[in-house]
């Protein structure tokens, strides 16, 4: 599809400003970033949020919907209302709103388990549930126009350092989130201390949402790909179009999907540590400290690196992480061990992030995110439904972690050599 080109001088005037105001944009974003994930990893959806819900009396399978419920949430609105983004000249008050309302299910949900969860777990467990697939529903409207306005204030060879400080954040974050995790269910035995853990997590959400109000939105000329009277339908036989025409794309697509596997053994990780170990539940403070130490070092690989290292290379060596992450889950009975997989988990995950992110923002092209997006989203939410039930159906059927941990080294190693098709900085 060929995309109109805007006039030369507005464009000019545009990275003009978007110099000028880089220094402030580009630190409001690392650190508002990373400050709300440091801020999640308190109830971390792969640890904190499992052992809640069995706590509370949930199934195998509603655990296993527990790491891919705020995934759910961010995958469905794009389908839907891409095309408005689109159309949107400045996307910064649409995130704003919307992000208030991503992080305020953490509060009602904080405070219900709180009063209610000891005394009442069956009023208390929706309440777990819903709070993190509201919060991504809530972001998932507003993801299409937040990509958006990631894209116009950071310049594309910034991007990849910008995913990687905005992780590092969150590493050093989620290490004092560990130790607040043990002391917290120390001090507040049962339910009541993950109360307390999510009344925390809305505190710290909130910090991250100030600084987010301090970025300032640089508007880009308009290239009118979208028509003023384009239909929903017409939108994504469009899209459809695009995704035939576009190799880069499908490869990408292909490893990104697959990719999800590691989310089969996620959620019944720490609960596995726990029963294995006969550790109790603060244990989970300690494995959450070991995720994010493992993101702090991965980052802190790639941060000083930047542009000079390709997506693609960043992409390879966090498959290779997760594969051997998968054959140590198959071997593990001791808490050192434990320790070990979760932070090559969290490296793994942590450079997933920036050499996906990277490379995805490398293939839209300029104008055509919000379309991008909603691309990626038809594919990702099948894979995330279908990864979250056959988690629950092999835990239900076999009882065990082995064979989870099995079919994630499987796929993972289909990724890996799916991501070794991929072009080495995106379209470059």
């Amino acid at each position: 599809m060929k995309i109109p080109e805007p006039d030369s001088s507005k464009t000019a005037q545009y990275e003009a400003e978007v110099r000028r105001h880089l220094p402030r944009n580009y630190w409001a974003n690392i650190f508002e970033g990373g400050i709300y994930m440091a801020g999640t990893a308190l109830t971390s959806a792969e640890t904190v949020l499992p052992a809640l819900a069995q706590q509370l009396g949930a199934s195998p399978s509603l655990i296993a919907l527990m790491p891919v419920l705020i995934m759910l949430g961010f995958t469905i609105p794009p389908l839907i209302n891409a095309q408005f983004v689109e159309r949107l000249e400045r996307v910064k008050p649409f995130v704003t709103i919307l992000g208030f309302f991503q992080r305020l299910p953490y509060l009602i949900a904080g405070l219900v388990l709180f009063f209610f969860g000891d005394s009442n777990p069956g009023l208390a467990l929706p309440f777990v549930m819903l709070a993190p697939f509201v919060s991504g529903l809530a972001g998932g409207i507003g993801v299409t126009a937040w990509f958006e306005l990631v894209c116009r204030v950071i310049p594309a060879k910034n991007l990849s350092e910008s995913w990687s400080f905005r992780l590092l954040i969150q590493g050093i974050g989620g290490l004092a989130a560990g130790g607040i995790i043990t002391w917290t269910l120390r001090e507040w035995p049962g339910v009541r201390g993950f109360g307390v853990l999510m009344l925390l997590t809305f505190v710290v959400l909130m910090v991250s949402y100030a600084v987010f109000l301090t970025i300032h939105e640089v508007v880009p000329p308009r290239r009118h790909i979208v028509a003023a009277d384009e239909t929903w339908l017409q939108g994504w036989l469009r899209r459809l179009q695009m995704v035939r025409a576009d190799r880069v794309l499908q490869r990408f697509l292909s490893a990104r999907s697959l990719a999800f596997a590691y989310l089969l053994p996620a959620p019944f990780m720490g609960i596995h540590a726990i029963a294995t170990t006969g550790r109790g539940e603060q244990f989970l403070g300690l494995l959450v400290m070991a995720q994010m130490a493992g993101s702090i070092v991965a980052n802190a690989i790639i941060t000083p690196l930047g542009g000079r290292i390709a997506a693609k290379d960043i992409v390879l060596a966090s498959r290779v992480t997760i594969v051997l992450t998968c054959v140590l889950l198959l071997v593990a009975k001791d808490a050192t061990l434990f320790l070990t997989i979760f932070f090559l988990f969290g490296a793994s995950f942590a450079s997933q992030q920036v050499g996906f992110s990277t490379m995805f923002a490398q293939i839209c092209p300029s104008g055509m995110r919000p379309s991008y997006l909603a691309i990626q989203s038809v594919f990702m939410l099948p894979v995330v439904l279908v990864v979250a039930w056959l988690s629950g159906w092999m835990m239900i059927s076999f009882g065990v972690i082995a064979p989870i941990a099995i079919v994630t080294l499987v796929l993972e190693l289909i990724s890996l050599q799916q991501a070794c098709l991929l072009p080495r900085r995106g379209r470059i």
